[in-house]
């Protein structure tokens, strides 16, 4: 039998690799679990931004409807006492219409920075799948790593055992 050994010192460094190759790839691989969970983490706050945000322009926009009311009700009570005093009328109606101009501009204003704010959250939102897709797909392939690299060990754990041509010389 002509098959040439290895020698025992080369095939005990080659396991001791892959040994330290199988503990690093599971370091590796708890890292990236872990990045996924910070991203998941930052995924959920994101959700929950723009679901605060979405609240905020609801509640602006029923103010700005139940105001529009007020001012409504307001003019039909002045226009119904006609007391004759047409000036004072115009001029309160003026200071209301202005009033209700600069609320108006402040609404929009708010409004926009909360467009601003909505898209900031969702550009995280997005690059959090982003990442967390990344991480799924390094994750896996280090997964695919340590099982090769699992098999491997085991293969050449089960070569150390086997006996050679009737001897009890044992082969590494």
């Amino acid at each position: 039998f002509a098959q040439k050994r290895a020698p025992i010192v080369s095939k005990a460094a080659g396991l001791h690799q892959v040994q330290e190759d199988l503990a690093r790839t599971r370091e590796l691989l708890c890292l990236m679990e872990k990045s996924k969970s910070n991203l998941m983490q930052d995924l959920t706050r994101a959700k929950r931004n723009v679901e605060d945000l979405t609240m905020k322009l609801l509640e602006k926009s029923k103010s700005r409807g139940e105001t529009i009311q007020s001012n409504k009700t307001d003019d039909n009570a002045i226009m119904s006492h006609g007391n004759g005093n047409h000036q004072i009328e115009i001029d309160s109606m003026r200071d209301r219409y202005e009033n209700a101009l600069l609320e108006i501009e402040a609404n929009k204003q708010a409004m926009e920075a909360l467009k601003h704010e909505l898209f900031v959250c969702i550009e995280a939102k997005d690059e959090a799948v982003r990442l967390a897709g990344e991480a799924m797909t390094a994750a896996e392939s280090t997964s695919r790593r340590v099982s090769e690299l699992s098999f491997e060990l085991s293969r050449r754990n089960t070569r150390q055992i086997l006996p050679t041509n009737n001897s009890s010389e044992i082969r590494l």
